[in-house]
């Protein structure tokens, strides 16, 4: 028991390392009205049908 315990205590502090580091990758960018129309129109005509364990992908133009 002593030793899960102290394995999940290195583990927590393995993942805060990981998990928590700042990084200022991130740049905004500015779109055109036309590309936001686009992805919204693509969106609503994506169908996606599941059955019995396969995934089905169809655009409705």
């Amino acid at each position: 028991m002593l030793l899960h315990c102290r394995y999940l205590d290195i583990t927590k502090v393995i993942m805060e390392h990981i998990y928590t580091k700042e990084e200022n990758n991130c740049k905004l960018v500015k779109t055109r009205a036309n590309r936001i129309k686009f992805l919204l129109d693509y969106s609503k005509s994506l169908n996606i049908i599941e059955h019995e364990g396969l995934t089905f992908e169809s655009n409705l133009n």
